[in-house]
Protein backbone atom coordinates (compact mmCIF):
# COMPACT_ATOMS: atom_id res chain seq x y z
CA UNK A 1 0.00 0.00 0.00
CA UNK A 2 1.54 3.32 -0.89
CA UNK A 3 2.27 6.18 2.05
CA UNK A 4 0.24 8.64 2.25
CA UNK A 5 3.01 11.89 0.92
CA UNK A 6 2.93 9.31 -2.46
CA UNK A 7 -0.91 9.03 -2.44
CA UNK A 8 -1.03 13.49 -1.87
CA UNK A 9 1.50 14.24 -4.52
CA UNK A 10 -0.47 11.73 -7.29
CA UNK A 11 -3.82 13.86 -6.07
CA UNK A 12 -1.94 17.15 -6.47
CA UNK A 13 -0.68 16.06 -10.06
CA UNK A 14 -3.87 14.76 -11.10
CA UNK A 15 -5.70 18.26 -10.02
CA UNK A 16 -2.71 20.36 -11.03
CA UNK A 17 -3.01 18.49 -14.75
CA UNK A 18 -7.06 17.53 -14.68
CA UNK A 19 -8.48 20.86 -13.43
CA UNK A 20 -6.93 22.91 -16.57
CA UNK A 21 -7.70 20.23 -18.45
CA UNK A 22 -11.37 20.19 -18.28
CA UNK A 23 -11.65 23.88 -18.20
CA UNK A 24 -9.47 23.92 -21.71
CA UNK A 25 -12.20 21.20 -23.03
CA UNK A 26 -15.22 23.61 -21.59
CA UNK A 27 -13.91 26.50 -23.48
CA UNK A 28 -12.71 24.72 -26.64
CA UNK A 29 -16.77 23.34 -26.60
CA UNK A 30 -18.07 26.76 -25.75
CA UNK A 31 -15.70 28.34 -28.73
CA UNK A 32 -16.40 25.73 -31.41
CA UNK A 33 -20.49 25.83 -30.44
CA UNK A 34 -20.38 29.68 -31.07
CA UNK A 35 -18.40 29.25 -34.30
CA UNK A 36 -21.13 26.55 -35.57
CA UNK A 37 -23.72 29.23 -34.72
CA UNK A 38 -22.95 31.75 -36.37
CA UNK A 39 -21.80 29.53 -39.55
CA UNK A 40 -24.64 27.63 -39.92
CA UNK A 41 -26.26 26.10 -42.83
CA UNK A 42 -29.22 27.63 -44.51
CA UNK A 43 -31.58 25.38 -42.70
CA UNK A 44 -32.55 27.71 -39.56
CA UNK A 45 -32.96 24.88 -36.65
CA UNK A 46 -33.81 27.55 -33.89
CA UNK A 47 -37.03 29.05 -33.08
CA UNK A 48 -37.53 32.55 -31.72
CA UNK A 49 -38.14 30.93 -28.40
CA UNK A 50 -35.05 28.65 -28.56
CA UNK A 51 -32.79 32.10 -29.33
CA UNK A 52 -34.62 33.63 -26.02
CA UNK A 53 -33.93 30.80 -24.05
CA UNK A 54 -30.30 30.40 -25.27
CA UNK A 55 -29.68 33.88 -24.59
CA UNK A 56 -31.19 33.80 -21.38
CA UNK A 57 -29.43 31.14 -19.94
CA UNK A 58 -25.99 33.19 -21.22
CA UNK A 59 -25.12 30.80 -24.24
CA UNK A 60 -24.97 33.40 -26.68
CA UNK A 61 -24.65 37.40 -26.32
CA UNK A 62 -27.25 40.10 -27.14
CA UNK A 63 -25.57 40.43 -30.69
CA UNK A 64 -25.46 36.93 -31.32
CA UNK A 65 -29.63 37.02 -30.41
CA UNK A 66 -29.97 39.94 -32.77
CA UNK A 67 -28.19 37.84 -35.44
CA UNK A 68 -29.58 34.85 -35.40
CA UNK A 69 -32.81 36.51 -34.90
CA UNK A 70 -32.88 38.70 -38.13
CA UNK A 71 -31.55 35.44 -39.72
CA UNK A 72 -34.54 33.21 -38.74
CA UNK A 73 -37.04 36.63 -39.77
CA UNK A 74 -35.08 36.39 -43.30
CA UNK A 75 -35.39 32.71 -43.67
CA UNK A 76 -39.34 32.84 -42.66
CA UNK A 77 -39.67 35.92 -44.54
CA UNK A 78 -38.02 34.03 -47.54
CA UNK A 79 -40.07 30.77 -47.29
CA UNK A 80 -43.50 32.70 -46.84
CA UNK A 81 -42.72 34.97 -50.16
CA UNK A 82 -41.58 31.51 -52.21
CA UNK A 83 -44.63 29.98 -51.28
CA UNK A 84 -47.37 32.72 -52.22
CA UNK A 85 -48.78 33.14 -55.48
CA UNK A 86 -46.54 35.83 -56.66
CA UNK A 87 -43.39 35.07 -55.69
CA UNK A 88 -41.79 38.00 -53.96
CA UNK A 89 -43.29 40.96 -55.01
CA UNK A 90 -44.91 43.14 -52.29
CA UNK A 91 -48.95 43.13 -52.45
CA UNK A 92 -49.41 46.38 -54.20
CA UNK A 93 -47.30 45.33 -56.93
CA UNK A 94 -49.77 42.47 -57.95
CA UNK A 95 -52.87 45.30 -57.51
CA UNK A 96 -53.64 46.63 -61.03
CA UNK A 97 -56.90 47.64 -60.18
CA UNK A 98 -56.87 50.28 -56.91
CA UNK A 99 -60.11 49.29 -55.18
CA UNK A 100 -61.04 53.36 -55.29
CA UNK A 101 -61.13 54.95 -58.58
CA UNK A 102 -59.56 57.96 -59.47
CA UNK A 103 -60.79 61.35 -58.97
CA UNK A 104 -61.41 63.63 -61.96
Amino acid sequence: MPDTSELVSWSGLLLGLGVPAIILCWLGARALKRRLLRHQSSEQPFTIQDLRDMRSRGQITEQEFEAMRAAVLQKFNSDVSAQSPGGSQPDDAEDDHPSTPPSE
